[in-house]
């Protein structure tokens, strides 16, 4: 009882040396170390198996943190690499001499470039959101080419004069499988070339 005791050494038995009740007492306190050690030994058994669980279970979490660390810097240079493209395609967008709206289906502007803006005289929050025809085309219905490129989803290309500028517009429906999903308004400044032609044809008049 001793070495059950002190060491917990529950693979001993007690020697059963008679079977009057001291016996029966031997006998019930042997039954109880077996009971004991069959504990012990699941107890062990399932104390491995929550070791390989809990091990196989960080194996588990450090691999998905690595493969979450590798996602996070592909996600970044992903960013990156879309945020420089959108920079590039804004500077050349602003670039480009002419004035261009992109315009949803309705003729709701999108998106214009610097060239709008400034021939506008309006900053973005002001152009943004806003019908192209409410903009610029109110006083001049007949020469908007919107409806008609609407209607017939086909290029539709006009001359515009607003003050002392003269424009060469084009309305070009964006499709998608015959669906119209927008247009890209193009207006070009020809202001210059309409001067050179007249000038043209009053001195072949002499």
């Amino acid at each position: 009882m001793q070495k059950v005791s002190s060491e917990k050494d529950y693979s001993v038995r007690a020697e059963i040396l008679s079977n009057d009740e001291f016996g029966k007492i031997t006998k019930g306190f042997n039954e109880m170390l077996v009971q004991i050690q069959n504990r012990d030994r699941e107890l062990n058994k399932y104390k491995e198996h929550l070791e390989e669980e809990v091990k196989k279970r960080t194996e588990d979490l450090e691999r998905l943190n690595i493969r979450l660390e590798k996602e996070i810097v592909e996600v970044r240079r992903m960013e990156e690499v879309v945020a420089k493209s959108a920079t590039e395609w804004r500077t050349t967008f602003d670039s480009i001499k002419d004035s261009i709206f992109l315009l949803d289906g309705s003729g709701n502007v999108l998106r214009c470039n610097k060239s709008a803006k400034d021939m506008l005289n309006l900053d973005y929050q002001s152009i943004i959101d806003n019908n192209i025809v409410d903009l610029i085309y109110k006083s001049f219905i007949e020469e908007c080419g919107l409806y008609t490129a609407m209607k017939d989803k086909t290029r539709v290309s006009n001359i515009l004069k607003i003050e002392e500028k003269v424009y060469q517009v084009f309305f070009d429906p964006i499709l998608s499988n015959d669906r119209l999903l927008g247009f890209v308004h193009i207006m070009s400044d020809i202001t210059e070339k309409q001067i050179l032609d007249e000038n043209i044809k009053q001195i072949q008049k002499m």
